[in-house]
């Protein structure tokens, strides 16, 4: 999928965000392209088994519960 090009410095982490970066290696370039795959349920709970953090969702019903009771995520914890 295509990106708006932006760049952002995360203080936490000392690292700027937005950059081209494959496995680890960033380059100069800013990132313009992503590679978005759809999962389901327990796809998602062995990703996160193997240490596998981010998943992006359309928020629905099936989502919000897994995310709300099963991992616990709040506004104060993401």
């Amino acid at each position: 999928m295509f990106l708006k090009r932006h760049l952002h410095y995360d203080t936490k982490r000392d690292e700027i965000i937005g950059l081209h970066n494959i496995n680890g290696e960033v380059t100069e370039e800013i990132a313009s392209h992503a590679c978005a795959i759809m999962l389901r349920d327990e796809i998602i709970t062995k990703l996160f088994n193997i240490g596998i953090k981010a998943v992006i969702a359309d928020h629905g019903s099936n989502f919000d519960k897994y995310a709300k009771d099963i991992k616990k995520v709040t506004a104060e914890n993401p």
